[in-house]
């Protein structure tokens, strides 16, 4: 059938000694919008404002930012009948991927274990008595939780026991002088 609006169409005719009125009802064919891309509520309103009938669904994805569609059904430019449905997909981000513990692990250890797992790693370092040099002693997010594929897990490595403090907690600094292996306090 042509395309036109929704609604009777008629014509009138003639026949020998009668006259006939005949109405006919058809669906006016709308261009699918494209709507990858935009955020979730825009591709409504998007399919919506083009005489067409929204339904979203949701997926992880590592490419597509959270809230913005993935993809559509029908495809952008295909003709269809007003109010038909068009899917699509909205991001929920990177599927989530539970953290590995690293905690007593060496530095390398740890990197290669939580880069294996799709993470990247931040190093920072701290002093501990407990933890050899090198050891990791914290992370964040902490083993077992969950976070983004892709995302970066802060590691603390140990650089051992701390010095000794040059401040004696009472204003005075002890000064070592090496040459004559001598403690002095100045004030």
């Amino acid at each position: 059938m042509p395309a036109g609006p929704i609604g009777p169409r008629w014509a009138l005719g003639s026949w020998p000694d009668t006259t006939w009125e005949a109405y006919s009802w058809y669906p006016q064919q709308f261009v699918v919008p494209n709507v990858v891309g935009l955020p979730g509520s825009a591709a409504v309103d998007v399919i919506t404002d083009a005489g067409l009938t929204p339904s979203s669904s949701s997926a992880y994805s590592d490419t597509v930012p959270v809230g913005d569609v993935i993809s559509q059904n029908p495809a952008a430019g295909s003709s269809v009948p007003g109010l038909s449905v068009v899917e699509f997909i909205v991001s929920l981000g990177p599927a989530l991927t539970e953290v590995p513990d690293v905690v007593g692990d060496s530095q390398a250890v740890a990197t290669a274990t939580l880069e294996a797992a799709g993470f990247g790693v931040l190093v920072q370092s701290d002093y501990s008595p407990t933890v050899p040099i090198g050891d990791v002693i914290s992370q964040f997010p902490a083993g077992g939780a969950d976070a983004g594929s892709g995302s970066v897990v802060i590691i603390v490595v140990s650089l051992g026991p701390a010095p000794p403090s040059a401040f004696n907690g009472q204003g005075s600094r002890y000064v070592w002088l090496y040459d004559y292996v001598s403690v002095y306090t100045l004030n």
